[in-house]
């Protein structure tokens, strides 16, 4: 079998200054040569770095003014804003590390933008896997950070006997829950042995998880050996494509992601980091803007 490895430069090509000059005039197989991937295998379009000390959504690109330099007249120069045209889909990528003192994490995500004369969208292409693992004392919950999804929540004071609010990403378009109960102790008695998710909603992510006893089907209250395991499959706009933060509660709790914002006309695409309440994180990152796919592509047909 062939080697598949593609080198983002071909140096050993006696005609490199030839496919450089056409790569740079977007000669699709000049690009092709030369790059190995439309997106990670180059570098960055456009970087940015932030500095955050709460939990609240924060930009740090936006590609109504993607070098950030307000367009400034004097001292820069202008910076277009990017276009998504109608009927056109458009893949993009954001990496970003992450880092609190000595503690340094990494996440990257993709999405996909539909293209439109005034309000480009982001399309639930993505099925991302989110986990939660909770454990009791005196019937109160606490999600277990490291094994937990950032995103994917419980309240801790049940609802009632046996009912815990559960939480996952809004504006999700379909969600599929599993879950179940182990103990801590090889023991079984008359305690919670089952659980089921119930009423979630995708549009708000909200939903519930309720208990049940072995011997009769009634919600019962956890005891504190219960350990409560949960996956969920859930499709939106931005795709997992690694995540490194959970080994440490200084970026557990971090999240990057790409949204519209529809104060510009017409609407834009925006990169937001979220960090952690009363803890200060340095953000550094990247996006990649893939090739979209032209209208002309669908005249064709």
């Amino acid at each position: 079998m062939a080697n598949s490895i593609v080198q983002n430069q071909r140096g050993a090509d006696r005609n490199l200054y030839g496919q450089l000059r056409a790569a740079f005039a977007n000669d699709p197989s000049a690009l092709s040569n030369m790059f190995g991937a439309p997106t990670l295998a180059r570098g960055p379009d456009y970087t940015f770095d932030a500095l955050t000390d709460d939990a609240v959504a924060f930009t740090c690109w936006d590609s109504n003014d993607p070098l950030n330099n307000s367009r400034a007249d004097v001292g820069g120069f202008p910076s277009p804003a990017l276009v998504f045209p109608a009927n056109t889909l458009t893949p993009v990528e954001a990496f970003v590390l992450v880092a609190n003192d000595d503690t340094v994490g990494a996440i990257a995500v993709r999405a996909l933008v539909l293209g439109s004369a005034t309000a480009p969208t982001l399309v639930s292409a993505f099925e991302n896997t989110y986990t939660l693992k909770a454990t009791f004392a005196t019937a109160a919950a606490t999600a277990v950070t490291a094994e937990t999804t950032p995103g994917f929540t419980i309240t801790s004071a049940a609802v009632a006997t046996g009912r815990y609010t559960i939480a996952l990403p809004s504006g999700a378009k379909a969600i599929n829950i599993s879950c179940g109960l182990d103990m801590a102790a090889n023991t079984v008695a008359s305690e919670a042995t089952h659980a089921q998710p119930n009423s979630i909603v995708t549009a708000t992510g909200a939903g519930e998880i309720r208990l049940y006893g072995d011997a009769t089907p009634a919600l019962n209250a956890p005891t504190d050996t219960d350990i409560l395991h949960v996956i969920a499959r859930v499709r939106e706009t931005n795709g997992h494509v690694y995540r490194h933060t959970q080994d440490s509660a200084d970026t557990a709790g971090t999240l990057l992601k790409f949204a519209i914002n529809a104060t510009p006309t017409p609407d834009s695409l925006i990169v937001q980091v979220t960090g952690i309440a009363s803890a200060e994180l340095r953000w550094s990152g990247g996006v990649w803007i893939g090739d979209r796919l032209p209208v002309a592509f669908r005249t064709q047909i």
